[in-house]
């Protein structure tokens, strides 16, 4: 679970910045550490309700598979994922599929090696999730 005062420092230092957009990426650390989905999504909405008050487009990223031990561990990590998706809809930023085995570990072409972090080529299917999500467009058509 993120640091109720972490959140907002971060989300404040960002917004100080004049962002036009804010992209949240929490692949897994909170369930890592035992953050239950609640937490989770309650701390997505904490952050995302800031971005709002100013104004601010935010898309969320899912999360990401990750080779935990526990089955319970892979399981939260795709349901907090399930939750993004229909919470966020179209604001959120699908950084899971091309990187998952069914069981939501890592599939070993992705894999930096220690079954937590994704490769430089996963990196690249990343930002070209992002650059095909047309958020510069997005907001030049913003009303």
């Amino acid at each position: 679970m993120l640091d109720r005062a972490g959140i907002q420092d971060n989300i404040s230092a960002a917004l100080r910045r004049n962002p036009d957009a804010v992209l949240i990426n929490l692949p897994s650390n909170d369930t890592a550490t035992g953050t239950t989905l609640e937490e989770q999504m309650d701390d997505f909405a904490r952050v995302t309700a800031r971005v709002d008050t100013a104004s601010v487009l935010v898309w969320v990223a899912t999360t990401q598979p990750y080779n935990f031990g526990e089955q319970a561990q892979r399981m939260l990590q795709m349901q907090v994922r399930d939750a993004i998706n229909v919470k966020y809809g179209n604001y959120a930023l699908d950084f899971w599929t091309p990187f998952a085995e069914a069981d939501g570990t890592i599939k070993p072409i992705y894999d930096s090696g220690d079954g937590a972090h994704l490769n430089d080529d996963a990196h690249a299917v990343l930002a070209q999730e992002v650059i095909e999500t047309k958020i510069p467009e997005t907001l030049l058509t913003r009303p």
